[in-house]
């Protein structure tokens, strides 16, 4: 099974779901770190919403949703944003 929007492409391989960015392979746990460490060197005062997060993602050409964010996000026991911040 495979899903294209322009630039992406999402296959199924083997019963697992990878992600082509222009054709490139951007294996789940690259995104997963990638994640951690932009949310490590985040502002505790202004923490990135999870579209903020997506957005700066995809500067690094790992497109994925601002649900998928969420998803991985908590699967790295991430909080929330609005848990996240610090006064």
């Amino acid at each position: 099974m495979r899903y294209v929007v322009p630039d992406v492409v999402i296959e199924e391989i083997e019963g697992e779901f990878i992600i082509l960015v222009n054709d490139i392979t951007v294996p789940r746990l690259g995104i997963k770190l990638a994640l951690r460490d932009i949310i490590s060197s985040e502002n505790p005062k202004s923490p990135y919403s999870d579209q903020k997060l997506a957005d700066l993602l995809k500067a690094r050409n790992m497109e994925i949703s601002r649900r998928t964010v969420a998803k991985y996000r908590d699967e790295l026991g991430i909080s929330a944003t609005s848990v996240r911040k610090r006064y």
